[in-house]
Protein backbone atom coordinates (compact mmCIF):
# COMPACT_ATOMS: atom_id res chain seq x y z
CA UNK A 1 0.00 0.00 0.00
CA UNK A 2 1.08 3.39 -0.89
CA UNK A 3 1.89 5.84 2.05
CA UNK A 4 0.43 9.12 1.47
CA UNK A 5 -0.07 10.51 4.71
CA UNK A 6 2.48 9.32 7.28
CA UNK A 7 5.63 9.20 4.59
CA UNK A 8 8.68 9.11 7.25
CA UNK A 9 11.51 11.58 6.66
CA UNK A 10 14.98 11.59 8.43
CA UNK A 11 17.75 14.14 8.99
CA UNK A 12 21.36 12.71 9.56
CA UNK A 13 21.67 13.31 13.47
CA UNK A 14 18.37 12.74 15.98
CA UNK A 15 15.93 11.63 13.39
CA UNK A 16 17.90 8.42 11.86
CA UNK A 17 18.92 7.41 15.83
CA UNK A 18 15.98 6.86 16.72
CA UNK A 19 15.44 4.05 14.10
CA UNK A 20 15.13 0.85 15.86
CA UNK A 21 17.25 -1.23 13.42
CA UNK A 22 20.67 -1.93 15.07
CA UNK A 23 23.02 -3.76 12.70
CA UNK A 24 20.41 -3.05 9.87
CA UNK A 25 21.82 -0.35 6.89
CA UNK A 26 19.93 2.56 6.18
CA UNK A 27 19.78 5.46 4.05
CA UNK A 28 18.70 9.03 3.74
CA UNK A 29 18.19 10.58 0.57
CA UNK A 30 17.66 14.44 0.16
CA UNK A 31 16.53 16.17 -2.88
CA UNK A 32 17.24 20.50 -3.11
CA UNK A 33 14.96 22.58 -5.18
CA UNK A 34 13.62 25.87 -5.97
CA UNK A 35 10.03 25.51 -5.57
CA UNK A 36 7.13 28.12 -6.95
CA UNK A 37 8.05 30.75 -4.45
CA UNK A 38 11.60 30.86 -5.89
CA UNK A 39 12.63 29.35 -2.52
CA UNK A 40 15.48 26.43 -2.28
CA UNK A 41 13.44 23.54 -0.29
CA UNK A 42 14.88 20.23 -0.14
CA UNK A 43 12.81 17.04 0.25
CA UNK A 44 14.26 14.33 2.67
CA UNK A 45 13.20 10.49 3.17
CA UNK A 46 14.99 7.43 3.42
CA UNK A 47 14.55 4.18 5.35
CA UNK A 48 12.65 2.11 6.29
CA UNK A 49 11.45 2.82 2.73
CA UNK A 50 12.77 0.44 0.13
CA UNK A 51 15.57 1.63 -1.99
CA UNK A 52 16.87 -0.03 -4.78
CA UNK A 53 20.21 1.81 -6.12
CA UNK A 54 23.13 1.22 -8.69
CA UNK A 55 25.82 3.74 -8.76
CA UNK A 56 28.69 4.32 -10.85
CA UNK A 57 31.72 6.41 -9.61
CA UNK A 58 35.34 6.63 -11.70
CA UNK A 59 38.07 8.51 -12.83
CA UNK A 60 37.52 8.19 -16.44
CA UNK A 61 35.84 10.79 -18.85
CA UNK A 62 32.21 9.64 -18.73
CA UNK A 63 30.10 11.33 -16.35
CA UNK A 64 29.33 9.50 -12.59
CA UNK A 65 25.99 8.12 -12.60
CA UNK A 66 22.95 7.07 -9.50
CA UNK A 67 20.21 4.96 -10.90
CA UNK A 68 17.59 4.85 -8.12
CA UNK A 69 14.35 3.70 -7.21
CA UNK A 70 12.01 4.42 -4.34
CA UNK A 71 8.87 2.32 -3.38
CA UNK A 72 5.90 4.32 -2.23
CA UNK A 73 6.91 7.89 -1.60
CA UNK A 74 4.20 10.09 -0.79
CA UNK A 75 2.26 11.89 -3.79
CA UNK A 76 3.43 15.40 -2.55
CA UNK A 77 6.76 14.50 -2.44
CA UNK A 78 6.60 12.46 -5.91
CA UNK A 79 5.05 15.88 -7.54
CA UNK A 80 7.61 18.02 -5.82
CA UNK A 81 11.06 15.80 -7.22
CA UNK A 82 9.40 14.81 -10.82
CA UNK A 83 11.65 15.88 -13.66
CA UNK A 84 11.12 16.08 -17.18
CA UNK A 85 14.67 14.92 -18.61
CA UNK A 86 14.26 17.39 -21.48
CA UNK A 87 13.64 20.59 -19.07
CA UNK A 88 17.67 21.31 -18.52
CA UNK A 89 16.55 24.38 -16.97
CA UNK A 90 15.12 23.18 -14.13
CA UNK A 91 18.18 22.26 -11.68
CA UNK A 92 17.35 19.60 -8.80
CA UNK A 93 20.78 18.38 -6.71
CA UNK A 94 20.19 14.99 -5.23
CA UNK A 95 22.28 13.55 -2.28
CA UNK A 96 21.88 9.88 -1.37
CA UNK A 97 23.78 8.59 2.20
CA UNK A 98 23.86 5.01 3.60
CA UNK A 99 25.14 3.33 6.38
CA UNK A 100 24.29 1.47 9.62
CA UNK A 101 22.27 3.55 12.53
CA UNK A 102 24.16 6.74 13.49
CA UNK A 103 26.58 6.40 11.04
CA UNK A 104 25.86 7.80 7.63
CA UNK A 105 27.99 8.58 4.43
CA UNK A 106 27.78 10.03 1.49
CA UNK A 107 27.72 7.82 -1.57
CA UNK A 108 26.34 10.03 -4.22
CA UNK A 109 26.24 13.36 -4.82
CA UNK A 110 25.10 14.70 -8.35
CA UNK A 111 21.97 16.37 -10.40
CA UNK A 112 18.61 15.07 -11.44
CA UNK A 113 18.50 13.90 -15.16
CA UNK A 114 15.12 12.69 -15.12
CA UNK A 115 12.95 11.49 -12.42
CA UNK A 116 9.55 9.56 -13.16
CA UNK A 117 7.03 7.47 -10.91
CA UNK A 118 4.77 4.29 -11.80
CA UNK A 119 2.09 1.89 -10.64
CA UNK A 120 3.35 -1.43 -10.53
CA UNK A 121 0.93 -4.16 -8.72
CA UNK A 122 0.43 -2.61 -5.11
CA UNK A 123 3.56 -0.41 -5.38
CA UNK A 124 4.25 3.11 -6.34
CA UNK A 125 7.99 3.41 -7.84
CA UNK A 126 9.77 6.38 -8.35
CA UNK A 127 12.76 5.93 -10.49
CA UNK A 128 15.50 9.06 -10.56
CA UNK A 129 18.55 8.77 -12.58
CA UNK A 130 21.27 11.09 -11.46
CA UNK A 131 24.82 12.60 -12.93
CA UNK A 132 27.69 14.16 -11.92
CA UNK A 133 27.14 17.54 -9.96
CA UNK A 134 29.14 19.66 -12.87
CA UNK A 135 27.27 18.22 -15.99
CA UNK A 136 26.62 21.34 -18.09
CA UNK A 137 29.17 23.21 -16.59
CA UNK A 138 29.46 26.75 -18.54
CA UNK A 139 32.58 27.15 -20.92
CA UNK A 140 35.23 29.41 -20.22
CA UNK A 141 38.14 31.17 -22.07
CA UNK A 142 40.90 32.02 -19.85
CA UNK A 143 44.69 33.11 -21.21
CA UNK A 144 47.82 32.76 -18.54
CA UNK A 145 50.65 34.56 -18.76
CA UNK A 146 54.29 33.10 -19.16
CA UNK A 147 55.46 32.10 -16.17
CA UNK A 148 52.47 31.05 -14.17
CA UNK A 149 52.68 28.03 -12.51
CA UNK A 150 50.70 24.70 -14.08
CA UNK A 151 49.51 24.45 -10.54
CA UNK A 152 48.41 28.08 -9.99
CA UNK A 153 46.47 27.60 -13.28
CA UNK A 154 44.46 24.67 -11.94
CA UNK A 155 43.62 26.30 -9.19
CA UNK A 156 42.48 29.22 -10.98
CA UNK A 157 40.12 27.08 -13.37
CA UNK A 158 38.66 24.86 -10.85
CA UNK A 159 37.69 27.85 -8.05
CA UNK A 160 35.16 29.01 -10.93
CA UNK A 161 33.64 25.56 -11.45
CA UNK A 162 30.96 24.11 -9.39
CA UNK A 163 33.12 21.31 -7.48
CA UNK A 164 34.81 20.95 -4.13
CA UNK A 165 37.96 21.63 -4.31
CA UNK A 166 39.84 18.42 -2.92
CA UNK A 167 43.52 17.11 -3.09
CA UNK A 168 45.91 18.78 -5.58
CA UNK A 169 49.06 17.28 -6.16
CA UNK A 170 52.82 17.55 -7.15
CA UNK A 171 51.97 19.37 -10.57
CA UNK A 172 55.25 20.87 -11.91
CA UNK A 173 55.80 22.87 -14.39
CA UNK A 174 55.30 26.33 -15.83
CA UNK A 175 54.35 28.16 -19.17
CA UNK A 176 56.56 28.67 -21.29
CA UNK A 177 54.80 31.93 -23.55
CA UNK A 178 51.26 32.75 -22.76
CA UNK A 179 48.55 30.29 -23.10
CA UNK A 180 44.83 29.96 -23.70
CA UNK A 181 42.55 27.27 -23.32
CA UNK A 182 38.04 27.35 -23.67
CA UNK A 183 36.35 24.50 -22.31
CA UNK A 184 34.73 23.80 -18.90
CA UNK A 185 36.86 24.10 -16.02
CA UNK A 186 36.84 20.51 -15.68
CA UNK A 187 38.22 20.27 -19.37
CA UNK A 188 40.83 23.02 -19.19
CA UNK A 189 42.29 21.36 -16.00
CA UNK A 190 42.80 17.86 -17.54
CA UNK A 191 44.31 19.49 -20.74
CA UNK A 192 46.97 21.21 -18.19
CA UNK A 193 47.49 18.11 -16.31
CA UNK A 194 47.08 15.32 -19.65
CA UNK A 195 43.97 13.89 -17.82
CA UNK A 196 44.88 13.50 -14.21
CA UNK A 197 41.95 15.64 -12.80
CA UNK A 198 38.49 14.33 -12.25
CA UNK A 199 35.46 14.50 -10.30
CA UNK A 200 34.35 11.89 -7.64
CA UNK A 201 31.03 12.97 -5.57
CA UNK A 202 31.06 16.73 -6.57
CA UNK A 203 34.68 17.16 -5.19
CA UNK A 204 37.13 17.57 -7.94
CA UNK A 205 41.03 16.09 -7.60
CA UNK A 206 43.83 16.78 -9.61
CA UNK A 207 46.80 13.10 -8.64
CA UNK A 208 49.80 12.15 -10.87
CA UNK A 209 50.02 8.66 -11.25
CA UNK A 210 52.05 8.08 -8.38
CA UNK A 211 49.44 9.86 -5.91
CA UNK A 212 46.63 9.06 -4.37
CA UNK A 213 44.23 10.35 -1.65
CA UNK A 214 44.94 10.21 2.17
CA UNK A 215 42.62 7.83 3.22
CA UNK A 216 44.15 4.91 4.47
CA UNK A 217 45.17 1.69 2.36
CA UNK A 218 42.26 -0.59 2.82
CA UNK A 219 42.67 -4.76 2.76
CA UNK A 220 40.41 -6.90 0.98
CA UNK A 221 41.38 -10.46 1.70
CA UNK A 222 39.57 -13.35 1.29
CA UNK A 223 37.52 -12.75 4.05
CA UNK A 224 35.96 -9.57 2.11
CA UNK A 225 36.36 -10.35 -1.43
CA UNK A 226 33.10 -12.25 -2.76
CA UNK A 227 34.52 -14.64 -5.22
CA UNK A 228 37.87 -13.98 -6.88
CA UNK A 229 39.53 -11.18 -8.46
CA UNK A 230 39.49 -11.24 -12.17
CA UNK A 231 41.98 -9.01 -14.74
CA UNK A 232 39.97 -7.08 -17.05
CA UNK A 233 41.95 -5.07 -19.69
CA UNK A 234 43.72 -2.75 -17.79
CA UNK A 235 42.64 -3.51 -14.54
CA UNK A 236 41.92 -5.88 -11.78
CA UNK A 237 37.84 -6.02 -10.71
CA UNK A 238 36.60 -7.63 -7.81
CA UNK A 239 33.34 -7.78 -6.03
CA UNK A 240 32.91 -6.99 -1.42
CA UNK A 241 30.33 -6.52 0.50
CA UNK A 242 28.75 -2.73 -0.04
CA UNK A 243 30.95 -0.33 1.41
CA UNK A 244 29.86 3.18 1.13
CA UNK A 245 33.32 4.92 2.96
CA UNK A 246 35.30 4.04 -0.84
CA UNK A 247 36.82 7.39 -2.24
CA UNK A 248 37.74 7.79 -5.60
CA UNK A 249 41.56 7.70 -5.87
CA UNK A 250 42.53 5.36 -2.55
CA UNK A 251 44.77 2.94 -2.42
CA UNK A 252 43.52 -0.98 -2.61
CA UNK A 253 45.27 -3.69 -1.16
CA UNK A 254 44.66 -7.20 -2.38
CA UNK A 255 45.23 -10.67 -0.61
CA UNK A 256 43.98 -13.34 -2.71
CA UNK A 257 44.82 -16.95 -2.00
CA UNK A 258 42.98 -18.32 -4.61
CA UNK A 259 44.00 -15.64 -6.94
CA UNK A 260 47.32 -15.01 -5.68
CA UNK A 261 48.99 -13.23 -9.33
CA UNK A 262 46.90 -10.26 -8.93
CA UNK A 263 47.59 -9.77 -4.66
CA UNK A 264 49.07 -6.28 -4.38
CA UNK A 265 48.53 -2.33 -4.07
CA UNK A 266 45.95 -1.08 -6.27
CA UNK A 267 44.59 2.01 -7.13
CA UNK A 268 40.83 2.34 -6.96
CA UNK A 269 40.00 3.75 -10.35
CA UNK A 270 36.09 3.39 -9.82
CA UNK A 271 33.11 1.55 -8.29
CA UNK A 272 30.03 0.47 -8.78
CA UNK A 273 27.65 -0.25 -5.83
CA UNK A 274 24.21 -1.57 -6.46
CA UNK A 275 22.02 -3.63 -4.13
CA UNK A 276 18.72 -2.99 -1.75
CA UNK A 277 18.43 -1.06 1.56
CA UNK A 278 14.74 -2.01 3.05
CA UNK A 279 13.08 -1.94 6.41
CA UNK A 280 10.64 -4.19 4.24
CA UNK A 281 12.57 -6.75 2.49
CA UNK A 282 16.48 -8.48 2.86
CA UNK A 283 18.14 -7.07 0.28
CA UNK A 284 21.90 -7.92 -1.41
CA UNK A 285 24.34 -4.64 -1.53
CA UNK A 286 27.41 -5.50 -3.37
CA UNK A 287 30.41 -2.75 -4.36
CA UNK A 288 32.42 -3.85 -7.46
CA UNK A 289 36.35 -2.01 -7.64
CA UNK A 290 37.83 -1.32 -10.85
CA UNK A 291 41.44 -1.49 -9.78
CA UNK A 292 44.00 0.23 -12.14
CA UNK A 293 47.40 -1.78 -13.34
CA UNK A 294 49.01 -1.71 -16.40
CA UNK A 295 50.12 1.41 -18.48
CA UNK A 296 47.20 3.03 -16.66
CA UNK A 297 49.70 3.25 -13.51
CA UNK A 298 53.51 2.77 -14.05
CA UNK A 299 54.14 0.62 -10.63
CA UNK A 300 50.49 -0.97 -10.06
CA UNK A 301 51.28 -3.84 -12.40
CA UNK A 302 54.66 -5.10 -10.75
CA UNK A 303 53.01 -7.78 -9.04
CA UNK A 304 52.04 -9.27 -12.49
CA UNK A 305 54.87 -8.58 -14.44
CA UNK A 306 57.56 -9.58 -11.81
CA UNK A 307 59.47 -6.30 -12.16
CA UNK A 308 60.99 -4.41 -9.49
CA UNK A 309 58.86 -1.25 -8.00
CA UNK A 310 60.90 2.05 -8.29
CA UNK A 311 58.67 4.40 -7.46
CA UNK A 312 56.53 4.73 -4.38
CA UNK A 313 53.12 5.82 -3.85
CA UNK A 314 52.42 9.44 -2.08
CA UNK A 315 49.50 10.50 -0.42
CA UNK A 316 47.64 13.94 -0.93
CA UNK A 317 45.61 15.82 1.19
CA UNK A 318 44.66 18.96 0.12
CA UNK A 319 48.18 20.44 -1.15
CA UNK A 320 50.18 18.05 1.13
CA UNK A 321 51.98 15.56 -0.54
CA UNK A 322 53.45 12.59 2.31
CA UNK A 323 55.37 9.17 1.04
CA UNK A 324 52.48 6.15 1.64
CA UNK A 325 53.20 3.82 4.62
CA UNK A 326 51.66 0.42 4.06
CA UNK A 327 52.92 -1.46 7.13
CA UNK A 328 49.97 -3.32 7.77
CA UNK A 329 48.40 -5.35 4.82
CA UNK A 330 51.18 -5.33 3.04
CA UNK A 331 50.73 -8.20 0.25
CA UNK A 332 52.90 -11.61 -0.52
CA UNK A 333 54.15 -10.57 -3.46
CA UNK A 334 55.52 -7.56 -2.00
CA UNK A 335 57.07 -9.21 0.51
CA UNK A 336 58.50 -12.26 -1.45
CA UNK A 337 60.29 -9.26 -3.89
CA UNK A 338 62.28 -7.11 -0.94
CA UNK A 339 63.35 -10.61 0.10
CA UNK A 340 64.87 -11.60 -3.51
CA UNK A 341 65.89 -8.19 -4.19
CA UNK A 342 68.15 -7.90 -0.46
CA UNK A 343 69.18 -11.18 -1.75
CA UNK A 344 67.56 -13.12 1.81
CA UNK A 345 68.57 -9.85 4.12
CA UNK A 346 65.29 -8.85 5.76
CA UNK A 347 66.86 -6.63 8.79
CA UNK A 348 64.91 -3.47 6.98
CA UNK A 349 61.76 -5.33 6.35
CA UNK A 350 59.17 -3.36 8.76
CA UNK A 351 56.11 -4.57 6.88
CA UNK A 352 53.62 -6.29 9.04
CA UNK A 353 51.61 -9.33 8.71
CA UNK A 354 49.05 -8.06 11.61
CA UNK A 355 49.46 -5.06 14.05
CA UNK A 356 50.65 -7.94 16.23
CA UNK A 357 53.33 -9.83 13.98
CA UNK A 358 55.69 -8.40 11.73
CA UNK A 359 57.17 -10.21 8.40
CA UNK A 360 60.47 -10.29 10.05
CA UNK A 361 59.03 -12.28 13.31
CA UNK A 362 58.06 -14.73 10.65
CA UNK A 363 60.99 -14.84 8.86
CA UNK A 364 64.09 -14.08 11.14
CA UNK A 365 63.07 -13.29 14.85
CA UNK A 366 65.48 -12.50 17.60
CA UNK A 367 67.93 -15.45 17.68
CA UNK A 368 67.14 -17.32 14.80
CA UNK A 369 69.20 -19.68 12.97
CA UNK A 370 67.88 -18.69 9.26
CA UNK A 371 70.57 -17.42 7.41
CA UNK A 372 70.38 -14.73 4.62
CA UNK A 373 71.78 -17.35 2.24
CA UNK A 374 69.46 -19.70 3.25
CA UNK A 375 66.18 -17.29 3.43
CA UNK A 376 66.65 -16.36 -0.78
CA UNK A 377 67.44 -19.68 -1.67
CA UNK A 378 64.58 -21.80 -0.33
CA UNK A 379 61.84 -19.11 0.31
CA UNK A 380 58.81 -19.51 -1.87
CA UNK A 381 55.40 -17.66 -2.19
CA UNK A 382 53.56 -20.56 -0.74
CA UNK A 383 55.83 -20.81 2.20
CA UNK A 384 55.01 -16.76 2.65
CA UNK A 385 51.24 -17.46 2.42
CA UNK A 386 51.49 -19.92 4.75
CA UNK A 387 53.67 -17.76 7.27
CA UNK A 388 50.43 -14.95 6.73
CA UNK A 389 47.97 -16.80 7.24
CA UNK A 390 49.23 -18.59 10.49
CA UNK A 391 49.99 -15.20 11.82
CA UNK A 392 46.40 -13.96 11.22
CA UNK A 393 44.82 -16.79 12.96
CA UNK A 394 47.22 -16.43 15.92
CA UNK A 395 46.29 -12.79 15.73
CA UNK A 396 42.24 -13.07 15.88
CA UNK A 397 43.05 -15.75 18.89
CA UNK A 398 44.84 -13.63 20.96
CA UNK A 399 42.21 -10.78 20.34
CA UNK A 400 39.51 -12.92 20.75
CA UNK A 401 40.53 -14.61 24.17
CA UNK A 402 43.75 -13.36 25.04
CA UNK A 403 43.10 -9.20 24.52
CA UNK A 404 45.50 -7.08 26.36
CA UNK A 405 48.80 -9.55 26.26
CA UNK A 406 52.16 -9.05 24.21
CA UNK A 407 53.79 -11.72 22.46
CA UNK A 408 57.19 -12.53 21.60
CA UNK A 409 57.52 -14.75 18.48
CA UNK A 410 60.42 -17.70 19.26
CA UNK A 411 60.25 -19.12 16.30
CA UNK A 412 58.32 -18.95 12.71
CA UNK A 413 59.24 -20.31 9.33
CA UNK A 414 62.68 -22.33 9.76
CA UNK A 415 65.01 -23.07 6.81
CA UNK A 416 66.39 -26.51 6.33
CA UNK A 417 69.67 -26.23 7.97
CA UNK A 418 67.87 -24.23 10.86
CA UNK A 419 65.64 -26.79 11.71
CA UNK A 420 68.05 -29.52 11.40
CA UNK A 421 70.31 -28.04 13.93
CA UNK A 422 67.46 -27.91 16.83
CA UNK A 423 67.72 -31.52 18.34
CA UNK A 424 64.24 -32.04 19.48
CA UNK A 425 62.28 -30.72 16.06
CA UNK A 426 60.83 -32.92 13.75
CA UNK A 427 62.72 -33.63 9.91
CA UNK A 428 59.04 -32.77 8.53
CA UNK A 429 58.40 -29.92 11.03
CA UNK A 430 55.50 -27.80 9.99
CA UNK A 431 58.28 -24.70 10.69
CA UNK A 432 59.70 -25.61 7.37
CA UNK A 433 56.68 -25.11 5.44
CA UNK A 434 56.11 -21.83 7.21
CA UNK A 435 52.59 -23.58 8.96
CA UNK A 436 53.72 -22.66 12.78
CA UNK A 437 54.47 -20.44 15.16
CA UNK A 438 56.83 -20.79 19.02
CA UNK A 439 56.23 -17.87 21.11
CA UNK A 440 56.48 -16.64 24.45
CA UNK A 441 53.78 -14.63 25.96
CA UNK A 442 56.04 -12.21 27.70
CA UNK A 443 53.24 -10.60 30.48
CA UNK A 444 51.34 -13.79 30.61
CA UNK A 445 50.09 -14.45 34.66
CA UNK A 446 51.12 -18.31 34.86
CA UNK A 447 51.14 -21.38 32.50
CA UNK A 448 47.98 -22.80 33.65
CA UNK A 449 46.27 -19.79 32.91
CA UNK A 450 47.52 -20.19 29.62
CA UNK A 451 47.26 -23.91 28.44
CA UNK A 452 43.12 -23.40 29.71
CA UNK A 453 42.87 -20.64 26.88
CA UNK A 454 44.34 -22.34 24.22
CA UNK A 455 43.09 -26.27 24.74
CA UNK A 456 39.79 -25.69 24.78
CA UNK A 457 39.90 -22.87 22.27
CA UNK A 458 42.02 -23.34 19.63
CA UNK A 459 39.86 -25.37 17.63
CA UNK A 460 40.63 -27.67 14.24
CA UNK A 461 44.26 -26.85 15.31
CA UNK A 462 47.25 -28.54 16.74
CA UNK A 463 49.42 -26.82 19.81
CA UNK A 464 51.91 -27.95 21.84
CA UNK A 465 53.12 -26.04 25.13
CA UNK A 466 57.00 -26.48 26.25
CA UNK A 467 57.41 -25.37 29.76
CA UNK A 468 61.36 -24.77 30.53
CA UNK A 469 60.58 -23.61 34.22
CA UNK A 470 57.93 -22.81 36.19
CA UNK A 471 58.25 -18.52 34.82
CA UNK A 472 59.30 -18.88 31.23
CA UNK A 473 57.62 -20.97 28.46
CA UNK A 474 57.13 -21.61 25.25
CA UNK A 475 53.43 -22.05 23.20
CA UNK A 476 53.55 -23.39 19.95
CA UNK A 477 50.42 -23.15 17.20
CA UNK A 478 50.24 -24.20 13.60
CA UNK A 479 47.40 -24.69 11.06
CA UNK A 480 47.99 -28.56 9.75
CA UNK A 481 47.59 -31.62 11.06
CA UNK A 482 49.44 -33.15 8.46
CA UNK A 483 52.94 -34.41 8.87
CA UNK A 484 55.39 -33.11 11.84
CA UNK A 485 51.96 -32.27 13.39
CA UNK A 486 52.08 -31.21 17.31
CA UNK A 487 50.27 -33.24 19.46
CA UNK A 488 47.66 -32.16 22.28
CA UNK A 489 50.30 -32.37 25.17
CA UNK A 490 52.19 -30.25 28.06
CA UNK A 491 55.75 -30.40 28.16
CA UNK A 492 57.81 -30.76 31.13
Amino acid sequence: MVDTENEQTFTLTSEVTKINAPHQWIWEMSITYINEQGQYETKKFGYPLTLQFNIVRNTLAQSNTGDFTIYNLAKATRSAIFQDRFATQIIKYITLNAGYEGNLIQVFRGKIQECYSKRVGVDVLTNIKAWDIGVNERVMCVTFQAGTTFKDAIKNVLAQSPYDLGAIGDIQGTFKTDTSFVGTPLNIANQITNGHTFVDNGTVNTLNNNECLDTGVLVLDDKTLIGTPERRNQSVTANIIFNPSLMVGQLIEVQSSIASEFSGTYYLGGMTHSGTISGAEAGQRITTVDLLCGAFLPNSDTNITGQTQRVGFTKVKQEKVTPVNTNYGSSVEEVYRYIKDHRGNVSGLTKRITPLISWKDMLQPAGSGNKNADINAQITKDILYNCENIAQQLTNFMNTYCKGYKIKIVSGWRTIQNNASLSNASKESVHLRGGAIDFTVTNAPSYTVFYNYFYPSWQNFTYLYRVSSSSRYNIHVQNTLGKGGARRSKGN
